[in-house]
């Protein structure tokens, strides 16, 4: 018993142009991915650095209002009392 194998290169121009397509979304988005990566890196060492900058007690003491307003917000809407 013989096996055969056809291997045809021939193919419709749809073929060929879903081929092309999909050559080139893969490099797409392997660069997408490593500059998605870079730009989180990046966003995360300048937090890093506003906060090395600013500290966190001053950033607490400018969330302050917003804390407040949340906490009468509650206790209007829900009538408890927050500790």
């Amino acid at each position: 018993m013989r096996t055969v194998y056809v291997v045809t290169t021939v193919g419709t121009r749809r073929a060929q142009v879903r081929q092309l397509v999909l050559a080139a979304l893969g490099p797409l988005l392997l660069a997408l991915a490593v500059l998605g990566h870079l730009l989180v890196l990046a966003l995360g060492a300048a937090d890093a650095l506003v906060m090395a900058a600013i500290g966190v007690p001053r950033l607490a003491w400018c969330a302050r209002p917003f804390v407040e307003e949340a906490r009468a917000q509650w206790r209007e809407t829900l009538g408890e009392d927050l500790s």
